[in-house]
């Protein structure tokens, strides 16, 4: 009775477990002898990418699963301890990131592809993977530099995953985080060209002020009428950060309030051409 119990569950394995554990154990003796540090990379390889066709196939959740975790565990490790390649630690852990944004992503689409039905939660941790990558990778290492690309990909995630679902609670936390971030990085990186502390202020509070003219438009996703309060403080701070941008760089001011205005104009068209969209489908 017992044996029978064991065989029945040996026969649920599929044949290719048993040959890549087989090419596993070949492929370590194989690696130790030779010492290239590669060639284990063959076997799991195939190991991991069997285990996600079988599991796609049968529609076995925890196979797909398991399988991705371990091609994106297995690459992260091998970028990380192969000395090989002459990267440093910095880009090693810059990589590792981005290949576990990619493993968020990929899992994202997998649970999509079965389940008809997107998850988009993941794509904070997938953003932010990949925002942590490209800091890492950036040829400059600033306080500044490494705000931007976390801040700007977790508050892309937030703002993506409000405007999927329609969540008004995370648009406004998401637009306002990546404004914020963008503005503090244009105004005061290092390489800017603006000459003085007013004129920095200035870029980085009207950068800031379309922040929150972009939760207007963006609040259509969210509510049949219109969301109009986010254009109080849009343009309360735009226009003071008009107004320190004159007092610090008045020769370029025209100039300066010319191009962020007009970012502001393409903004409320947008949203009037989505409020004329809303009325011809309530017509109809």
């Amino acid at each position: 009775m017992e044996n029978s119990k064991i065989q029945s569950k040996f026969r649920g394995i599929p044949s290719w477990a048993g040959v890549g554990i087989i090419l596993t154990g070949i492929t370590i003796f194989v690696d130790l002898r030779l010492k290239t540090g590669w060639i284990i990379i063959i076997p799991l390889t195939f190991l991991t990418v069997s285990a996600f066709v079988y599991g796609y196939s049968q529609k076995r959740k925890a196979f797909i699963s398991f399988s991705l975790a371990a091609f994106f565990l297995g690459a992260s490790a091998l970028v990380f301890f192969t000395t090989q390649l002459g990267w440093n630690v910095r880009t090693r852990l810059g990589i590792v990131f981005l290949i576990i944004g990619c493993f968020w992503f990929s899992f994202g689409i997998v649970r999509y592809v079965l389940n008809r039905y997107a998850d988009y939660w993941l794509l904070i941790p997938a953003l932010s993977g990949v925002g942590l990558g490209l800091s890492f990778l950036s040829s400059r290492q600033s306080f500044l530099d490494y705000m931007v690309f976390i801040g700007v990909s977790i508050g892309l995630g937030m703002l993506l995953w409000g405007l999927g679902q329609r969540l008004f609670g995370l648009i406004i936390p998401g637009s306002l985080l990546v404004s914020s971030c963008l503005g503090v990085y244009l105004g005061w990186n290092p390489g800017t060209a603006e000459p003085n502390a007013l004129a920095r202020t200035g870029v980085m509070l009207v950068v800031f002020g379309i922040g929150w003219a972009c939760i207007t438009l963006f609040s259509k996703r969210s509510y049949s009428q219109a969301v109009w309060w986010p254009l109080i403080p849009a343009l309360v701070i735009s226009v003071t950060g008009w107004g320190l941008y004159i007092g610090g760089n008045p020769s370029d001011a025209g100039k300066f309030i010319g191009n962020t205005g007009s970012i502001t104009l393409v903004i409320l068209g947008a949203y009037v051409l989505l409020l004329r969209q809303g009325f011809h489908k309530n017509r109809s």
